[in-house]
């Protein structure tokens, strides 16, 4: 390849890797000026979509290189959708992809294409595709999904979301402690025989009295104040008190109507302190349902030893169902932009169901407590974007201009995330960014 045609598609291969980073501002330096001017770009391609360059060809004023578009199909395997043959220029002495001049041939092949797709694969694969090629006709523009009420998500549990429950016991006289101050029956469970085994060099007995002195003092009041200041009341089921499933991974986290509390006895800084609780678990509380929703007593969507996250199940029903509650509070639609191929290579996926998009819905709740349940302010929240942090120091949330970008590190818990009354902050207009001091 002569140094003419390796230029080019270096600068194309650039922007291919942007896309594949959904880094929409570094894809913008590799496209010539008209691209820009005439609006032929406005953001990556849907990350679903698998970008392949061919062998670049010389054309006098300008090389074009074959990109090969392609997207899965229900069987997992890759189908290709479209050639996209990129035409590149020199500008100012510097190889630049005129985007808007090599889409423009393509779009009649491309809805053909989507016809024919439609009649060979039926009407909903042919849609599926047909949304893809919406994509390329837009000429890399838009996010990676547009705003949607997500009406048609599942508001029930799929049976590939849960994970067994055992070895909880109630705490008869804190449970009647609890009932009493939130106005319903409310049981405190301790999956005491996996504390044992964790803590070890001691029994139940021993494990109990530990909690009732050490971690339980105040909690009724603390619940008291929760109650106080969000719609508890009548919403929260139980209260579980299990083990961490790593070393000091301790967290605060609903999982359907139930306030778990995770934490690891080993260790002084793996438990709580009423302050600490007292901070956290409002804002905890203020994400649960608002309306009645069936969820076993038996089952739980967090990570266990013996269940963990799977991110096409995530995907396909956790996501939505979260989508649509926290379109319920805002009262418009919400673009949700994940990048799906990133969180499903995360070598500790299961965390992503303590860490995700559950905080978002207690955050609104705490950001706007004073409208009582009226949507948030009109446009406050167009996109919900997560990515993933390669550290705890990366992690940051910020809004601005209606998308809430949220990259957290959930390897590291809570110190790679953020609780709800952090994140409401956020809403409320003071951003976290990398290393701030809060």
């Amino acid at each position: 390849m002569s140094d003419r045609l390796a230029e080019a598609t270096n600068v194309l291969k650039g922007f291919v890797d942007a896309n594949n980073r959904q880094d929409g501002e570094a894809m913008k330096t590799y496209l010539c000026r008209s691209s820009l001017e005439e609006d032929g770009f406005s953001g990556p391609m849907p990350p679903e979509l698998k970008l392949e360059i061919g062998e670049a060809e010389d054309h006098g004023d300008k090389v074009i290189i074959p990109l090969n578009i392609s997207a899965p199909g229900d069987d997992g395997q890759m189908m290709q959708l479209d050639e996209l043959r990129c035409i590149m220029i020199q500008e100012d002495g510097e190889w630049k992809f005129d985007l808007a001049t090599s889409v423009a041939p393509q779009m009649e092949a491309v809805e053909a294409a989507m016809g024919q797709m439609m009649e060979q694969l039926g009407t909903a694969m042919g849609e599926a595709f047909g949304a893809i090629g919406d994509a390329i006709s837009n000429a890399f523009g838009g996010s990676s999904s547009e705003p949607s009420d997500w009406s048609e998500a599942s508001t029930e549990l799929e049976d590939a979301e849960c994970g067994m429950l055992e070895g909880l016991e109630e705490l008869p006289d804190l449970s009647d402690a609890i009932s009493e101050v939130m106005g319903d029956r409310t049981p405190v469970l301790v999956a005491s025989r996996g504390m044992v085994d964790q803590v070890g060099d001691c029994d139940t007995d021993m494990l109990l009295e530990r909690l009732r002195n050490e971690f339980f003092p105040g909690l009724s009041n603390l619940l008291s104040d929760a109650a106080n200041q969000y719609p508890v009341r009548g919403r929260l089921r139980a209260i579980r008190v299990e083990p961490v499933l790593e070393w000091m991974d301790r967290t605060v986290v609903l999982d359907g109507p139930d306030l778990v509390i995770r934490i690891d006895l080993r260790e002084p800084e793996g438990t709580y302190t009423h302050h600490e609780l007292s901070e956290i678990v409002p804002g905890v509380l203020a994400g649960l349902e608002e309306q009645d929703v069936f969820w076993p007593a038996n089952l739980t969507t967090l990570p266990t030893h013996t269940f963990n996250l799977d991110p096409d199940v995530y995907r396909q029903h956790t996501a939505p169902r979260l989508m649509r509650r926290i379109v319920q509070r805002t009262g418009q639609p919400v673009a949700l932009d994940i990048d799906w191929d990133e969180l499903s290579y995360y070598r500790d996926l299961g965390q992503f169901a303590i860490w995700g998009l559950n905080r978002i819905i207690g955050a609104i709740n705490c950001a706007m407590p004073e409208l009582s349940g009226e949507p948030v302010p009109d446009g406050l929240i167009k996109t919900v974007r997560m990515r993933i942090a390669p550290s705890e120091s990366s992690k940051r949330a910020e809004l601005q201009d209606g998308v809430l970008n949220v990259e957290v590190a959930p390897r590291y818990g809570e110190k790679g995330c953020f609780f709800e009354h952090q994140l409401a902050q956020v809403l409320m207009g003071s951003p976290i960014r990398p290393d701030d001091d809060y």
